[in-house]
């Protein structure tokens, strides 16, 4: 089972959003779709989809949106006993406008995002799982000042996986992400953000240096997203490429890098090694923005293998 912390927000999608939109008095879109969003959430939806079990912790408000979401949760099958239900702050939730290429921009509020902090998540929750999944590392402003490496300590002192992904923004605040991270990857076994997140955390613009600067910190993999161009994946020892399967027209790219960690650690609980586990996640991330919605298009795990061992025979 995975334990999957971080955000959760309640989005609204709206396409096709062009960008001249602002310009005009009126724009004709497709019918809006509400969904849920938030790369903890995003991901823990694509496990559940992939058939893996799922437990699901945050903060969602005591309004309309944050009782869609937790409803949205409970027909997938997850857990949702240790979400926080805040009785003052509004569910976080996002405007998400895409472009005819799968592009999105975002119009959000998550001022609830403040409040999260390591007293959310339980012992019972940490001890219940086989994997912690970290899906919002750097997104909320209490977890970066001790919590994040609060609750890494805890999963490791029960034996547990620990997979963290990275969510900078513009509301992140932090004068040096590295002095964060020196704190909590001694208690990662997997690190897998995206090229601009490792490259904002390390200050490096060539990947070799970036996989340099997290060799010292006690990882046991590292990887990066690379969008359309797949993933860097290392053991230290070994380093690959991993490309994406060829051909692959987008129609939603949200929640692409949620799709993938949820393919990774999909991978990893039925066994596959870290790089083909990559391999495998960059298959699922390509499926899923075939669909509209972050994981809208995912499949149960086997039709997923197929699909990627398909490719691989391809190429």
């Amino acid at each position: 089972m995975v334990l999957s912390f971080g955000m959760m927000v309640c989005d609204t999608l709206l396409r096709p959003v062009d960008r001249d939109a602002l310009s005009r008095d009126c724009t004709m879109i497709e019918k809006p779709v509400q969904a849920c969003g938030g790369d903890a959430l995003n991901t823990a939806i694509a496990l559940s989809r992939l058939g893996i079990p799922v437990t699901m912790a945050g903060r969602v408000g005591d309004d309309l949106n944050g009782r869609f979401v937790l409803d949205q949760c409970r027909k997938l099958g997850m857990d949702v006993s240790h979400v926080v239900t805040d009785p003052v702050h509004a569910t976080a939730s996002s405007f998400a406008l895409i472009e005819e290429n799968g592009e999105r921009h975002f119009l959000s509020d998550v001022t609830i995002f403040d409040e999260v902090d390591d007293g959310d998540l339980p012992d019972k929750a940490v001890e219940n799982a086989d994997i912690i999944y970290i899906g919002s590392a750097c997104s909320f402003n209490r977890m970066n000042q001790g919590g994040l490496a609060r609750i890494l300590r805890r999963a490791k002192a029960h034996g547990r996986m620990t997979v963290m992904d990275a969510a900078i923004n513009q509301r992140s605040v932090c004068s040096c992400w590295m002095d964060m991270f020196k704190e909590v990857l001694p208690y990662t076994d997997v690190f897998f953000p995206s090229y601009e997140e490792a490259s904002a955390i390390t200050g490096c613009r060539e990947i070799p240096d970036i996989s340099s600067a997290f060799k010292p910190m006690g990882l046991a993999y590292f990887g990066i997203k690379l969008g359309s161009k797949g993933c860097y994946a290392t053991d230290f020892i070994r380093e690959r490429y991993i490309e994406c399967p060829r051909g692959i027209r987008a129609v939603d790219t949200t929640g692409a890098g949620d799709s993938f960690m949820a393919g990774l650690m999909a991978g990893l609980v039925n066994g596959l090694s870290f790089f083909e586990s990559a391999g495998f996640a960059g298959s699922v991330a390509s499926h899923s923005v075939q669909h509209m919605g972050a994981a809208g298009g995912i499949l149960p795990y086997e039709d997923e293998l197929y699909i990627y061992n398909h490719h691989k025979k391809l190429k």
